[in-house]
């Protein structure tokens, strides 16, 4: 629901929350409450609830013990791994670009696959957070300031390799609780910004893949008995689709829901 603006009366154009926030650098309104918000305070929220999130979002996936570093499964317990799942997600991100001297040479940047793969990487960045109980009094670093470097494609290349190298150099970082945490944010951060890829973005993104992964964990996902296929493509497409359509972070799980049930 677009409830927000930026110094508004009641009769101007409205906007959802992430929408209004990358609109604003300061404060925007929010025309039912009439209450006034400040950015920083409403992403210190935002952040702050992300934990919650990915927290039941593990819980569901792995049980309630998945901090203690592995998940549940119908033969017993898997060791989790977040370590590889960000190097896999970096790698996909690369993937994003025309790397290859090979092939698809002139190829565009996928755009949209770029947000979605940092997204990725912020859900397991989350879970080493949680996992090794740092998440809060470390959220600060997200707040960095890390000037923007308008990278051409070549440039941007060498930035997620660069990530890379520092996600192997901090090792298996599952349950060791160690001052390389705040680098991984740090790096992820200025990542972002080496890309130009505005965090706000990410996190809008986040809410909607969360929604997303809640639906297929909820529908046997891990057994294989999920559709991922939506009308020809992945669910993903749908997901992507639906955030750029302005629907509400709150409506996200109730929209897809719909959308799963009228497939099967």
């Amino acid at each position: 629901m677009r409830k927000y603006c930026v110094g508004c009366e009641i009769t101007d154009e409205k906007f959802t929350l992430f929408e209004v926030m990358k609109k604003s650098n300061e404060q925007f309104i929010n025309v039912e409450t009439k209450e006034v918000c400040l950015v920083k305070d409403k992403l210190l929220e935002i952040i702050s609830e992300t934990f919650v999130i990915q927290n039941k979002l593990n819980t569901i996936t792995c049980g309630v013990d998945w901090k203690s570093g592995f998940c549940k499964t119908d033969n017993g317990r898997k060791k989790t791994d977040f370590n590889t799942a960000i190097l896999v997600e970096s790698v996909e991100l690369l993937d994003s670009y025309p790397w290859a001297h090979w092939k698809n040479i002139n190829n565009e940047i996928d755009n949209n696959n770029v947000i979605v793969e940092l997204c990725d990487i912020y859900h397991f960045l989350l879970s080493v957070m949680i996992a090794n109980n740092i998440a809060y009094r470390n959220i600060d670093k997200f707040f960095t300031h890390i000037p923007k470097n308008f990278y051409d494609v070549d440039d941007k290349i060498s930035a997620i390799k660069k990530f890379i190298l520092k996600i192997l150099e901090l090792g298996n970082f599952n349950n060791t609780v160690s001052d390389p945490h705040n680098n991984l944010i740090l790096n992820f951060m200025q990542l972002l910004a080496n890309l130009n890829v505005n965090f706000i973005d990410v996190l809008e993104l986040f809410y909607a893949k969360s929604a997303l992964n809640r639906l297929r964990q909820e529908n046997g996902y891990k057994e294989g008995l999920y559709k991922k296929i939506w009308d020809g493509n992945e669910d993903n497409v749908f997901m992507y689709n639906m955030v750029k359509d302005g629907v509400d972070k709150d409506d996200f799980y109730t929209t897809l829901k719909e959308k799963y049930e009228s497939l099967i």
